[in-house]
Order: C-alpha cells, then structure tokens, then sequence
C-alpha cells in the first residue's frame, strides 16, 4: 500500500512527531514532518504529499487557514488532508470540513486505528482515477463516463438515464472525487443559494443515482 507514497505531518508536539514518524515510516512511507503553518504550507508545495496529517493548533499559522491555502494549489488536490487535534467539538470540525479536510480524529492517538485510517483514505485514492477530458468535456472514472455537453452517462457502455438534478450531482460529485462536500455545499452548488432547506430532497437524489448505478 506504501510504494513511493508520502506523509506530511505537522503538530506542535515534538513527541507527537516522534509517534507519527515513526509509525508511518514503518509501515513504508516517505515521511516528513514540521510544527507549524508555514511549514506545512510551503513543505507541502514542493514535497506534493499524498496525505497530509496536521494538528488545527499550529505555531504561526493555525491549520485550517494552511488547508485552505493547501487546497488552493493545483498540485495538491488529490492530496488527502486529516486534522489530528484534541479539539473535540462541532464546531471546530465543522470549520475543518468546511477548510477542505477529508478526515477528523481526536487525539489521542490510537496508532493501529490511524494507519487503519490512512491507507483506506489512500487506496481509496489509489483506485480512484478521475479524468476529465477537456477535449470532449467528459469524465471518466474507471468503467464510468459521463458526457456533460450530451447529458449522457454510460456505465460499462450502458446508457444510465438520469434527471436533470441527478446530472448535475454526479457531474459535481465526480469531478472533485476525493473532495468531502458538506450538504449545505451541495445543496447551494445544485439547488442555488436561495433554496435553504431541502436535504431531504438531495438524499432522495443521491439515492436514485445509486440505484441506477448497480
């Protein structure tokens, strides 16, 4: 699972360094380590992580501002993002997910879990190959196209009809594969800003697409 992969970690805590370090270069994996925000930023920009793991408390610059600026580099959007923190309330893993994190786990530490953690997210990554070809503005993930200009979607070359709305889903959802959407975000990005609460509606649409993707 760890062929050539890399680590990025950042923690205030030298000891909590030490653990991840050592734990993940186990395992097989590049690692490389920091204390704070603009490390991790700038590290991360020439390093290109495959996951990065990160505390939300950092010297200098706090993590969720550097998973933004992270999330804004090209290079790194398929890079996984994980807060390991002791902050353990609603509304400091909200505003991680809302800064573009993929994962969110309290500390402390679990070692087994975590590594557990980490190459699901990575081989998720793995097998996950989404293309979009601007040529011809399709997407294709594995045995999956979806022809945006035609309004078609075709699995293993079989025609998948979906609704309007049931479109545009897929075509957000798989064009940022490994990117976790709240549902506020979805809602506005199909429905619009104006619509405030319809998630009921969204889950009976992502629903549908299931169904019809078996």
């Amino acid at each position: 699972m760890s062929q050539n992969l890399k680590i990025l970690v950042a923690d205030e805590s030298r000891e909590i360094i030490d653990i991840l370090e050592f734990i993940f270069q186990k395992e097989g994996y590049d690692v490389k380590c920091c204390r704070s925000g603009k490390e991790l930023v700038k590290i991360a920009k020439n390093f290109l992580p495959d996951l990065i793991i990160a505390d939300v408390k950092l010297n200098e610059m706090d993590g969720l501002r550097a998973c933004k600026m992270i999330r804004e580099v090209s290079e790194l959007e398929n890079c996984v993002f994980m807060f390991l923190t002791s902050l353990d309330d609603q509304q400091s893993e909200l505003s991680a997910f809302e800064a573009g994190a993929n994962d969110y786990v309290i500390k402390p530490i679990k070692p087994r879990l975590l590594v557990c953690r980490v190459n699901a997210f990575l081989r998720r990554n793995k097998n996950i190959s989404a293309v979009k070809t601007e040529e011809n503005n399709k997407i294709t993930i594995n045995d999956l196209t979806i022809d945006i200009d035609n309004f078609v979607v075709l699995k293993k070359n079989k025609t998948i009809i979906l609704s309007k709305k049931e479109f545009e889903l897929l075509c957000c959802l798989s064009k940022n594969p490994n990117r976790t959407f709240r549902r506020k975000e979805l809602i506005e990005q199909i429905w619009g800003p104006e619509v405030s609460e319809i998630s009921k509606s969204l889950e009976v649409h992502i629903s549908r697409i299931r169904e019809k993707d078996r």
